[in-house]
């Protein structure tokens, strides 16, 4: 799972990032690429942009 946050955000993922992983079955978390299909959502005035790809 990727994702593009604000700043308070990015510090909430970096400190659950286990927890969201395994929650999301994640392999890991980082940034959005260019090619990937994202959504976006908003709550509580701050944006969020997740990009998920099936793992081979």
């Amino acid at each position: 799972m990727v994702y593009k946050v604000s700043t308070l955000l990015t510090e909430a993922v970096a400190e659950n990032a286990a927890y969201i992983e395994n929650e999301t079955l994640a392999l890991n978390l980082g940034a959005v690429p260019a090619d990937w299909a994202t959504a976006e959502d908003e709550f509580e005035g701050e944006t969020d942009n997740v990009g998920l790809k099936k793992a081979l």
